[in-house]
C-alpha cells in the first residue's frame, strides 16, 4: 500500500492523539510498578522508536537503550547475537519494543537469541498488535491495543505523514 498518497483528513482515526498518550502513560506507569527502581535495558526496533521515547519520560533513567541498530535487519534471522556481550544482558531486564506485532515471529525469534545470554527477564512491549499473534509464553507481553485492521499506522508505525502522528489510523 502506497500511504504517501494518503491524506490523514481521510484516514479514519483509531486512537487520537490524546487518548494514545494518555495510555502510553498508563503501559508506562505499569512497567515502572513492576520492575520498581530496576533498570530496564531495551532493543528498540524499527517502528518502536517512538513508543520508547514516550515511556522514556515516565520511566526516565531507568530505561536504558542497548546501542544496537535493529532497524536495518529486515528480520530477526539477520540479527547476529553475538554483538551482545554477556554483560550487557546477563541477569538483566531486557525490553524489546515495537510498534506493533503483527505475527509475532521477529519478536519470538529475537528472544530465542537473547535468551542465550541469560536475561533476568524478557518482555516484549507495542504500542499495538493484530489478533491472532504468536504465542508469548516465555516472555511478558505489555500491550495497549488490539487490532483486527490490516493497515495500522501512526505514532511511529508505518511512512510519514502517519508515522509522525501521535494518533492511530485505519488505513485499509
Amino acid at each position: 500500500m502506497n500511504t504517501k498518497n494518503l491524506d490523514l483528513s481521510k484516514s479514519k482515526i483509531l486512537v487520537n492523539s490524546e487518548n494514545l498518550l494518555s495510555d502510553v502513560n498508563l503501559l508506562a506507569v505499569q512497567l515502572k510498578n513492576k520492575f520498581q527502581d530496576e533498570l530496564l535495558y531495551s532493543l528498540v526496533l524499527k517502528g518502536g522508536k517512538t513508543l520508547f521515547n514516550l515511556i522514556s519520560n515516565t520511566l526516565g533513567n531507568n530505561l536504558i537503550e542497548i546501542p544496537i541498530n535493529l532497524s536495518k535487519i529486515e528480520s530477526s534471522y539477520d540479527f547476529d547475537s553475538d554483538c551482545f556481550s554477556n554483560e550487557k544482558i546477563n541477569n538483566k531486564n531486557v525490553l524489546l519494543i515495537d510498534g506493533i506485532i503483527i505475527s509475532g515471529m521477529t519478536h519470538l525469534n529475537l528472544m530465542k537469541k537473547i535468551v542465550k545470554h541469560n536475561p533476568k527477564s524478557i518482555s516484549l512491549v507495542s504500542l499495538a498488535k493484530k489478533k491472532g499473534h504468536a504465542n508469548f509464553e516465555k516472555m511478558s507481553l505489555y500491550t495497549i491495543y488490539t487490532f483486527n485492521k490490516e493497515f495500522v499506522a501512526g505514532c511511529g508505525i508505518g511512512e510519514p505523514p502517519f508515522s509522525d502522528s501521535h494518533s492511530l489510523y485505519d488505513l485499509s
